[in-house]
């Protein structure tokens, strides 16, 4: 996606002609403001008519999103209004000024706002009962509740509002306002998904259906299924999010006045392109097969939408994204694709199945013309504004992707010349927030151009615009801060660079844990918005110079620990929730025999980041290797891996990830008496088994072939800041299994899977060591996995099943015998056995699970998991494994794990689990995909 968000920047703009759709609309594209002009006229016998007449002006200056404007109408209908104790008019001009001071940045003042008027309600609603009260007086208190709830969220202050959303919600419900009914309870399940409160959201959003369901206007069900549609989108329900705004459409086939219906029709056909967009983003890496039709649909909607769209701004919304989608579609082609310059007409895509026969740059400089001319027929506002940035954004990246001489135009002058007219014209609104949008862009075009100079100087603009008029928008001044540290970097002022990365990653470690609530669609563009940060920033503090060894340890620290906050902020986008709330890992609970491995893959070279045990000293070994070329290797290396039987290739791609990884610690390692190796691992490492790295070492006349299992226990920890450990022997092996050896016949939730019949051999050669309740086949149902994990208290988890981790969300679950277990319904339902017995998993073990091939992001869907799932430890297999060597492998896991006379560690007594198999000449395929995440100890 774009870096301007396209569903969060075009769901607040599109016109619905009544008033009573209007605050619905409001409420769920990001802004409820509280609007019902035709019953608000009895309320005040006090200037009623010219109070009347300044709110509706200020609705249509808020609607066009010029929130100055509507801030000086409204607070002069404010000074012509009484200060009496109980004056609703008043309490609704209050409310609605503190949106738009809450969408300008200005949450001091915001704040001012919404507490004046919910003072106005304190007596007469906190204190008598809803049968004293009229209906537009609780839709009135409703409407400021959720001005509180708005800025309590913009405010990351996640529990205060959801409490105000709550109450807004019940307050609706007395008004009898079913819009704000189901606005409200949709703006809970943002918050509760946020809290990573998922069973919740999931009810929430069932309530949500229901009310939905039963109403009979076809044009009010219409515009919630859209709202609902959107929150699916922005909560990563994709399907969901299809379904509830293709029933939208549907429901539209009930004539309507004419102007309604093509409104409602276009804004639903441009969120359902929005969320097809979003599809061909995930699908693209993990099903290629499938993403062109997504991209194919997310076109078609786009060009449907600006057909029929009835205002010249909703049309250009359309064309914008369907101009966007077109420019990332090209980026991600191979740079041999031919382009037909000038060849198409302006208004048809040149999009077919086989985009590389089809590519036009003569559309997109027609698209460019077409838009920069009926952009010049509309009035300023930070609508028109932020669409501009959004097209010159799109095209500054495909003049990343394209040379000089291919495209024709626009030019960097034309667009830096579109952007110095935005950023008039933000400055003409008093919009700083936008302005500083705009400018900042600017700054970008000067930073492609490598004029330094005016880049440095008009990013600083930029921020100086954020502070100065003390607007809170970290969300945007992440961005500037990052790219004023590209620009020092690239003039080669490393710690002028080095304070600017830092400002950058401290602002956006305050909003990370809300970061897709302040821009929900951060998750689809997280690679290009959000995890650069942390590499460029890590890259430059490990270019320290040794020769200063306070200065040199203290920017390996640091770079240790902005990459465990990229391990944190992967989950956190993976999942859309807050991890902040997780466990630290302790200094004082360390192995004295482990050492913590941070192999971090750079544009051309790897760092490897060492830390041993009682020593804070860190260790630094870089290989210079660009990253295309590990990533190939890595490849190759998951390719040979797969193969049933030791091939040679195998071995020498192995041989050649441990010289990079392994063979610089080596010395260190040896001297440190190290036994287990924990890898904080990076990017597509994760993918790969560090169990089966390969080692060929010829000392005198003595050669030595090992993997590198048979030299170390191994583990994987998705952030030093998420484990606890704990030792193994303080706790009892007691286990609770669930099996699936079979497979319903005809069953769609178990097509494309394979039977396990060796599961029951596996569960009975467990029992042989430790205490083991166990349900298989028709006794593995969801409802019996909930109710048995809440009842009991076992320490050990055992699930021989099906599961398939994605970086996609929704294609990341495990197999029941009759439902498919998502991975936030499965941490749901772990964490609320964690919740009645005080006593978390100790160890979930998953042991026929596979990573999607070719997703080089999938590991996050097992990270996700382990994560949520509350276990303190987890063991999965990288890839299914053939389940007669799983059989073994538990088997054999289990016996380490039972006995008495050593003391073993989790990460050892897997170890030798896999050594029994690989000294049975047994291929790595069947040994290696196991790996242990989380607390070895």
């Amino acid at each position: 996606m774009t870096s301007f968000s396209v569903s969060r920047l075009y769901s607040r703009l599109l016109p619905f002609c009544l008033w009573a759709f209007l605050g619905l609309w409001l409420a769920l594209g990001g802004s409820f403001i509280a609007v019902y002009a035709t019953e608000s006229a009895a309320i005040s016998s006090v200037t009623v008519d010219s109070n009347q007449s300044l709110l509706q002006t200020g609705i249509t200056a808020f609607q066009s999103q010029r929130y100055r404007e509507a801030i000086a109408t409204w607070e002069t209908a404010l000074a012509q209004s009484p200060e009496t104790p109980y004056n609703l008019n008043r309490a609704l001009l209050l409310s609605n000024l503190s949106l738009a001071h809450q969408h300008l940045g200005e949450l001091a003042k915001a704040d001012l706002y919404v507490t004046e008027a919910l003072r106005l309600f304190a007596h007469t609603f906190e204190e008598e009962g809803s049968d004293r009260h009229s209906l537009l007086d609780w839709e009135y208190y409703a409407k400021a509740l959720n001005a509180q709830g708005w800025l309590q969220w913009r405010q990351g202050n996640l529990d205060q509002a959801l409490e105000a959303w709550q109450q807004s919600t019940v307050a609706y419900d007395n008004a009898a306002y079913q819009p704000g009914v189901i606005g409200s309870l949709l703006n809970q399940a943002k918050v509760l998904q946020t809290l990573g409160l998922s069973r919740e959201t999931e009810e929430t959003l069932l309530k949500t259906q229901t009310l939905l369901d039963a109403q009979s206007d076809p044009q009010l069900k219409s515009l919630g299924l859209r709202s609902l549609g959107i929150a699916y989108r922005q909560l990563g329900k994709l399907e969901q999010s299809i379904t509830a705004l293709t029933d939208g459409l549907q429901h539209l086939e009930v004539q309507l006045q004419p102007t309604n219906l093509t409104a409602t029709q276009a804004s639903l056909f441009l969120e359902l392109g929005n969320t097809e967009r979003a599809r061909w983003t995930l699908t693209s890496a993990i099903n290629p097969t499938v993403a062109p039709q997504h991209r194919d649909d997310a076109l078609n909607c786009y060009h449907q939408a600006a057909s029929i769209a009835p205002s010249t701004l909703a049309q250009l919304q359309a064309d914008a994204n369907e101009l966007s989608l077109y420019i990332d579609v090209l980026r991600q082609e191979d740079r041999g694709i031919e382009l037909n310059i000038g060849s198409e007409a302006v208004g048809t895509c040149p999009l077919s199945s086989d985009i590389k026969g089809a590519a036009s740059l003569g559309w997109i400089s027609g698209q460019w013309q077409h838009i920069q001319a009926s952009l010049a027929q509309l009035p300023p506002s930070r609508a028109a504004i932020e669409l501009q940035l959004n097209v010159v954004n799109s095209l500054t990246k495909l003049r990343g992707t394209l040379s000089e001489s291919e495209l024709l135009e626009p030019t960097w002058a034309e667009m830096g010349q579109a952007l110095a007219i935005a950023v008039d014209q933000a400055t003409q609104l008093d919009d700083g927030r936008t302005a500083s949008y705009a400018m900042g862009q600017l700054a970008h075009i000067y930073e492609r151009n490598g004029q330094w100079a005016n880049a440095q100087s008009l990013t600083k603009e930029a921020i100086r615009l954020i502070e100065a008029k003390d607007i809170q928008a970290e969300d945007i001044l992440y961005r500037w801060e990052w790219q004023l540290g590209r620009i020092l970097a690239k003039q080669g002022k490393r710690e002028r660079a080095i304070a600017a990365y830092d400002s950058a990653y401290k602002t956006l470690k305050t909003i990370r844990g809300n970061l897709i609530s302040i821009n929900a669609d951060i998750q689809f563009s997280f690679r290009d918005n959000v995890e650069p940060i942390y590499r460029e920033f890590a890259d430059l503090l490990l270019q320290a110079d040794s020769g200063y060894p306070d200065i040199y340890q203290a920017n390996l620290k640091r770079a240790t620990e902005v990459i465990d906050d990229l391990q944190l902020a992967e989950l956190e986008n993976f999942l859309g929730c807050n991890l902040s709330s997780r466990l630290q890992l302790s200094e004082r609970t360390v192995d004295p025999t482990a050492a913590i491995i941070y192999p971090i893959i750079l544009s051309d070279r790897i760092e490897v980041i060492l830390k041993l045990p009682n020593t804070s000293k860190l260790y630094q070994y870089t290989q210079f290797v660009p990253a295309s070329e590990v990533d190939d290797t890595l490849k190759q290396l998951l390719f040979e891996l797969g193969r049933p039987y030791r091939s040679p290739e195998g071995k020498a791609l192995g041989q050649q990830v441990y010289d990079w990884v392994i063979k610089p610690l080596k010395r260190d390692l040896k001297t440190a008496h190290i036994k287990t190796l924990v890898f904080a691992l990076d990017g597509s490492l994760r993918s790969i088994p560090m169990a089966a790295l390969y080692n060929e070492e010829t000392v005198g006349n003595e050669t030595t072939r090992t993997y590198l299992i048979e030299e170390y226990a191994l583990a994987i920890t998705p952030g030093l800041n998420l484990i606890e450990p704990q030792p193994l022997k303080q706790i009892s092996l007691d286990t609770l299994a669930f099996g699936l050896s079979q497979l319903r016949k005809d069953f769609p939730i178990h097509e494309g899977f394979l039977s396990l019949p060796y599961v029951e051999n596996e569960l009975d050669e467990i029992q042989n060591y430790v205490s083991i309740e166990s349900f298989l086949n028709q006794a593995f149902t969801v409802s019996t996995l909930e109710e048995q994990t809440q009842a009991s208290s076992f320490p050990i988890l055992h699930l021989a099943t099906h599961g398939q981790f994605s970086s996609d969300p929704s294609e990341t679950f495990i197999l029941t015998w009759d439902k498919r277990v998502g991975v936030n319904q499965l941490s749901n339902i772990l964490r609320q056995r964690d919740q009645r017995t005080l006593k978390p998993i100790e160890l979930l073990i998953l042991s026929a699970c596979q990573t999607a091939t070719g997703d080089n992001r999938a590991a996050l869907g097992l990270a996700g998991v382990a994560v949520q799932s509350g276990a303190r430890s987890t063991i999965a297999t990288l890839w299914t494994v053939d389940d007669i060597s799983t059989a073994d492998v538990m088997s054999a896991l289990y016996k380490e794990l039972s006995k008495t006379d050593v003391n073993l560690t989790k990460a050892e007594a897997l170890q030798r689990a896999q050594v029994q198999l690989l000294q049975q000449n047994v291929p790595p395929q069947y040994w290696a995909p196991y790996i242990l995440i989380g607390n070895w100890l």
